[in-house]
């Protein structure tokens, strides 16, 4: 009778523990979704030194094109053709590899900011420290 009780009870526990479990909710679009929709303003980058100062700044009047099938591509102002490759998102979105098509550059970096409006990644020499961020914007 005792093993009949304790039987009954754990079956009147799990579906009030199942009924409990959060949903999951939607986050939103995911970071390929966001790199994908549309056309990126490549406005500048910023190189630091290892202290982690400042040194120059670059402004770049560029265009770039994140495919959904995992090609790129990047036109100057005047709509010509710079460079073009293939780019994936890795760990978790939290890093982007880009590779030209030339084979002259194969380079992870860290995402900093990934929005609708905005795209932040850097590079870290590892044999120097120092950094260089590049800005995208929409």
């Amino acid at each position: 009778m005792k093993k009949l009780v304790i039987l009954l009870l754990a079956l009147a526990v799990i579906p009030a523990t199942q009924s409990c479990k959060k949903k999951k909710k939607n986050s939103g679009p995911s970071a390929e979704e966001i790199l994908t929709d549309g056309d990126w303003n490549y406005t500048k980058e910023e190189y630091y030194d290892a202290a982690g100062n400042l040194t120059n700044t670059y402004q770049i009047n560029h265009i770039v094109k994140f495919k959904s099938d995992g090609t790129y591509e990047r036109y100057d102002a005047n709509q010509q053709l710079l460079t073009s490759g293939t780019w994936e998102l890795k760990d978790n979105d939290s890093k982007i590899r880009i590779v030209h098509s030339n084979g002259s550059f194969d380079t992870t970096f860290d995402i900093v900011k990934l929005e609708d409006s905005e795209f932040i990644y850097e590079w870290i020499n590892p044999q120097v420290g120092n950094k260089i961020k590049f800005y995208h914007e929409r």
